[in-house]
């Protein structure tokens, strides 16, 4: 009597163990049936995306086309920096002043001849940021530091509600020092 209750344990364990098998093979099959849909519809949509995308670039050129050719009109009256319309903002702005090093130990080698340590880090490296905030005060100095440059971009920058990511483009860019 026992062995035949084992028998029929083994036989239903056996049967359970079939139909997970199945299941398991069933999802495999979905899954990869999923994936093969999903690749199919990124293939089909990539084409189509890149013409949006470019598309978007053309237009974003031509907003920048005519927001430069009718900067005067459109920002200068009252310092204006940004237009706000229905669909969207254009803004022209400075960005901030930024020093650009073209080598760093020849501009560190003239900062120590000049008695500028207040302008070199302990690790040997440019302080940028000190320059920035000293760069009115120390302008005949820095000027005679050859390799090292101020500059300042300035930048046109479009949003819409739907473009999370402003676009930008440079406009201009001026040497400060």
């Amino acid at each position: 009597m026992d062995a035949l209750l084992a028998r029929v344990r083994r036989t239903k364990i056996n049967g359970l163990l079939y139909e997970l098998n199945s299941a398991e093979l069933d999802i495999r099959k979905m899954k990869d049936s999923v994936e093969k849909k999903c690749a199919k519809i990124r293939e089909e949509m990539s084409f189509a995306i890149s013409q949006k995308e470019k598309d978007k670039a053309k237009l974003a050129q031509e907003i920048k086309g005519l927001a430069i050719k009718h900067r005067k009109e459109l920002f200068e009256e009252k310092g204006k920096k940004t237009i706000t319309l229905e669909q969207g903002d254009i803004a022209i702005q400075w960005n901030p002043p930024a020093v650009n090093i073209k080598s760093t130990k020849l501009v560190i080698e003239r900062l120590r001849e000049l008695k500028l340590w207040q302008f070199i880090r302990t690790l040997e490296e440019v302080d940028k940021e000190e320059i920035l905030k000293w760069q009115d005060d120390a302008k005949d100095d820095l000027v005679k530091v050859k390799g090292l440059t101020i500059t300042q971009k300035e930048q046109l920058g479009i949003t819409t509600s739907a473009i999370t990511k402003p676009i930008t483009f440079e406009l201009k860019k001026k040497k400060i020092i």
